[in-house]
């Protein structure tokens, strides 16, 4: 009895001992090495500087799977691994966070580079997000109080390189996305953007920005690259007086515009703008022109229509009447000659002419 009693104790002792070095560990000033991960939740005071190897990539480089990650200071990621920093909670920085990840799962999928399953992602500073995989996911909202820069390489049908799946995105700084990916940015209700935009994403059918609610610029400059709608926000886009928006070579912006306080662009060319919203719009690369005559009592029409070849949607159409001359006039003997000429006004249609007989006279 005496025996056990002893071993208890020193088990105990050792117990203790081990638990006072884990949190002499989280309770520090930087934390550097190995990954962490724990069923339940994460605190860290201090600053975080975390690696790991190929041979981890089906496990998260940080993960509280059942709870919050938060760190007081900075948070640094670079590695492998699925969800390379993953929480069910909030996942909270009182720093900046710099994440690199080649993010996949054991079968070859993308995962994300940040992820908090049923909470927000809180980062004070700037955040630098760049990996093969997704970007960063949030439950409800994603926070940046400085830059957000976020690079990623995604190409599945709900992808993204920053979503707030039922919340709002805010960035207190410029925010810059480059990847291509079905939308860029995305959320459930508002996005806020303090500084400048630049949104670059060359999949065909993507969108830069999709919102559920409106989208705020509050100063500088919005530059976005989509394959398909540049801009889309279901209540509305709001930006301040002077403001230059930029749009890419076919690009449109669509949203809502109830109030007369947002905009609404419907067409790449600038159609139904705010008096105080300056539009640049790139230059379409249009497919040849086509020319369809079509018969009337008094001779013909004809419309000519050329689509882009980024966007089906753009077309560009235009209906004349055709002129008419006798070149020749027909005889008892002989049939005439009659030369009908379209002629547009848009210069990119070329004239077109069409030549017939005129019976010859009983």
């Amino acid at each position: 009895m005496e025996f056990n009693e002893k071993k208890g104790s020193a088990l105990s002792e050792l117990m203790h001992t081990s638990m006072s070095k884990i949190r002499e560990m989280v309770d520090s000033n930087t934390i550097i090495g190995e990954p962490i991960r724990t069923p339940e939740g994460i605190t860290i005071k201090g600053n975080a500087d975390l690696t790991n190897s190929f041979s981890s990539v089906n496990l998260a480089v940080i993960s509280a799977a059942g709870g919050p990650i938060t760190v007081t200071g900075n948070l640094k990621v670079n590695g492998y691994g699925e969800n390379a920093v993953n929480a069910k909670g909030d996942i909270t920085v009182g720093g900046y966070a710099d994440i690199k990840a080649q993010t996949y799962d054991v079968n070859g999928r993308c995962t994300d580079i940040m992820r908090s399953a049923e909470g927000s992602v809180n980062i004070s500073g700037y955040l630098k997000g760049s990996g093969s995989g997704k970007g960063v996911y949030a439950n409800k909202g994603i926070h940046v109080g400085g830059d957000a820069t976020v690079n990623a390489s995604v190409r599945n049908e709900k992808d993204y390189l920053l979503m707030a799946e039922n919340g709002e995105v805010t960035v207190g700084g410029a925010l810059t996305t480059t990847g291509q990916a079905p939308v860029s940015v995305y959320a459930g209700t508002d996005i806020t953007v303090d500084k400048n935009v630049t949104i670059t994403n060359t999949a065909e059918t993507s969108v830069g920005m999709y919102a559920g609610g409106k989208i705020t610029f509050v100063s500088g400059k919005w530059d976005v690259s989509a394959g398909k709608v540049a801009l889309c926000a279901d209540e509305g886009i709001v930006i301040p007086e002077g403001y230059c928006v930029t749009l890419p070579v076919c690009g449109v912006v669509s949203q809502i515009d109830d109030n007369g306080v947002c905009y609404v662009v419907t067409e790449f060319d600038g159609t139904t703008v705010a008096p105080h919203v300056t539009i640049e719009t790139g230059e379409h690369e249009w497919n040849a022109p086509t020319y369809e005559w079509t018969k009337t009592e008094d001779g013909y029409t004809v419309t000519a229509t050329r689509v882009c070849k980024s966007n089906e949607a753009h077309i560009e159409t235009e209906t004349v009447t055709a002129t008419s001359e006798i070149k020749k006039e027909a005889t008892c003997q002989e049939a005439g000659e009659i030369t009908y000429t379209a002629t547009f006004e848009n210069e990119a249609f070329e004239t077109q002419t069409k030549t017939e007989a005129i019976p010859m006279k009983d």
